[in-house]
């Protein structure tokens, strides 16, 4: 007897029991890669947001947190699930369910993957409304660092990188995965506003501080380490220091392949620009 007949048993025989385990097997095939075509996504999806109100608060905000999650693998894995993040976390927002219970502040990096994802699909009307609804809901002392990040993401958005940078040079954060979003976003509003010597400048400065950086995970080290990599060969080439063979096609092939690597759209999109 398969997995999927013996859930299907429990169904029948023990329903009472049923929506539970399912849930957890669709979000088991999911997690171990084998939803090549979607099937097991839609599955949990479909049992979750029809059988949410059978849960305890807690629990309904972790099987949101399977939904996010399994979009957040379908993104890494190179499929376009932005969208349906979008969506995922609207339902979030809409039933309460951002955090883990009632009282507590809003995650700071949920509210900032929340902005990156829905701007990302050109959702700039709802980021803001999201913005001015949501900021007070976060923990008091990052307020207005999120704030001036939101502000500046929009503005980068809009194309307008002198604000953008005005505003991201206003925030301070020492949580890695801020700090390091921090340093690239400079780095990729000075390469818009052409201050390439200033990118070498600011590459050089982050490059020292990383090496006195022991609290980053290596994982995260490694991605930001990628992305200053690629950025350098791009800079340079946009400042004419091309060096022995140079294919950008080339470039951008592998940073597609490459699953470890921050702001991989954006520099594959400076590529694309460079061989026009």
């Amino acid at each position: 007897l398969g997995p999927e007949k013996f859930i299907e048993s429990i169904k029948e025989y023990a329903p009472e029991f049923y929506p539970a385990i399912a849930i957890y097997y669709n979000r088991f095939m999911i997690a171990s890669g084998t939803d090549d075509n979607d099937k097991y996504y839609t599955e949990l999806k479909g049992l979750i947001l029809k059988n949410i109100n059978l849960f305890s608060r807690f629990e309904k905000y972790n099987l949101m947190l399977f939904l996010e999650n399994s979009c957040d693998e379908k993104i890494l894995s190179g499929r376009d699930f932005r969208i349906e993040l979008h969506n995922i976390q609207k339902e979030m927002l809409s039933k309460k369910l951002y955090t883990s219970e009632d009282k507590d502040y809003f995650p700071l990096v949920r509210f900032r993957k929340i902005i990156r994802n829905a701007l990302s699909i050109n959702e700039i009307k709802w980021t803001e409304e999201f913005v001015k609804n949501y900021a007070d809901k976060l923990p008091e002392v990052y307020r207005e660092n999120m704030y001036n990040y939101a502000r500046a993401n929009l503005f980068f958005k809009a194309g307008k990188f002198e604000s953008a940078l005005e505003n991201i040079s206003k925030v301070k954060f020492e949580i890695y995965s801020m700090k390091f979003d921090v340093w690239v976003f400079k780095l990729c509003t000075e390469f818009e506003l052409k201050y390439f010597e200033e990118a070498l400048y600011t590459l050089d400065s982050y490059k020292h501080l990383l090496k006195s950086d022991v609290t980053t995970p290596l994982w995260m080290k490694k991605r930001f380490l990628n992305f200053i990599k690629y950025f350098q060969i791009i800079l340079n080439n946009k400042m004419g220091k091309k060096s022995g063979k140079f294919s950008l096609t080339g470039l951008a092939d592998e940073i597609s392949a490459n699953t470890d690597v921050l702001e991989k759209h954006w520099l594959i999109q400076k590529i694309a620009q460079q061989e026009r």
